[in-house]
């Protein structure tokens, strides 16, 4: 049961699929979680890098994206 006052997502919510985090590999390459974290957010909306081009735009998203969250900070 959620907490009470918890919003919970629509039922017509449609799935992106699932991110893994491993935590010994971002301590062991001292990767920052943050830009895992958008990174695999812009593969599940469809981002790529197969491509020149699709690699600049998407980290183009990334760093504009983690502008926005520094800023939360």
């Amino acid at each position: 049961m959620p907490p009470k006052g918890f919003v919970l997502p629509s039922k017509t919510y449609k799935d992106l699929g699932e991110m893994y985090i491993a935590p010994d590999y971002i301590k062991t390459k001292k990767e920052d979680i943050n830009f895992l974290l958008i990174h695999g957010y812009l593969h599940l909306l469809g981002f790529n890098h197969n491509k020149k081009s699709d690699t600049i735009t998407m980290q183009s998203k990334e760093q504009k994206l983690l502008r926005e969250l520094m800023k939360l900070d």
